[in-house]
């Protein structure tokens, strides 16, 4: 893991930017504006998967031509809040971005104050709210007092993206892990093998197989460990 503070290579992403009606972000708004005291948000919902490629959907408030701006430009790929890989879940950009990476080109005409949320939700997918323009000096006591605001309006916004892209959220499995699948996945993530799977939990060894067969088909992975990395990745262990 790289230190705090600093921001990981330029990102290759599968980018989507969502524009829901105005109705639907209206108490994210309030949430923001109103209690939190910044007039502008940025959220970035990223995946765990693939790897390589992740799908990263993109919600604002921003103008149209900033956004397009953004998106035309593939600003994305160097944005440094979203390339962020520094280990902490709160971020006062002043404090904690170098200064000639601080605003990503969408909030050029904001200010040099802002600051980030990162949340993990269900499925290993990584919610990214950023907040500018604030009424207030920020600081840590600031940040701190305001996440439990920032991850409210995350899950707002993340039902949000779901509802937009039609979907529970593409990133998880479409057939549900069975309780004994994951069990024999756990076990085997903690080095077993399929006969030592089989004494553990008194089935046959051919059994465990058809089991891991299932889950490397509900997990379109390859083999037992793809299997087990995604199913780490995914939060599912």
């Amino acid at each position: 893991m790289e230190q705090a503070g600093k921001p990981s290579q330029r990102g290759t992403f599968d980018f989507t930017r969502v524009i829901p009606h105005l109705s639907r972000t209206s108490e994210v708004q309030r949430l923001i504006v109103e209690k939190a005291g910044f007039s502008h948000f940025h959220f970035a919902l990223r995946s765990p998967l693939p790897v390589s490629f992740p799908v990263v959907y993109v919600l604002d408030n921003f103008s149209d031509a900033a956004r397009r701006a953004y998106d035309e430009g593939r600003s994305w790929q160097d944005d440094p809040v979203l390339n962020y890989s520094g280990g902490k879940d709160t971020l006062i950009w002043r404090e904690e971005l170098p200064r000639h990476r601080r605003i990503p080109l969408l909030w050029r005409d904001a200010s040099d104050e802002g600051l980030s949320y990162w949340f993990i939700f269900k499925g290993g997918v990584t919610a990214i709210l950023s907040l500018t323009r604030g009424a207030l000096p920020l600081s840590g006591q600031l940040a701190e007092d305001l996440r439990p605001l920032a991850y409210q309006a995350c899950r707002t916004l993340l039902d949000i993206v779901a509802r937009e892209r039609k979907s529970d959220f593409p990133l998880l499995p479409r057939e549900k892990l069975s309780s004994r699948e994951l069990h024999i996945l756990r076990l085997s993530a903690d080095g077993m093998t399929a006969e030592e799977i089989a004494h553990q939990v008194f089935i046959s060894k051919s059994t465990v197989n058809f089991h891991i067969k299932r889950i490397n088909r509900k997990l379109c992975s390859r083999n037992k460990s793809q299997a087990i990395a995604k199913a780490a990745l995914m939060s599912l262990l």
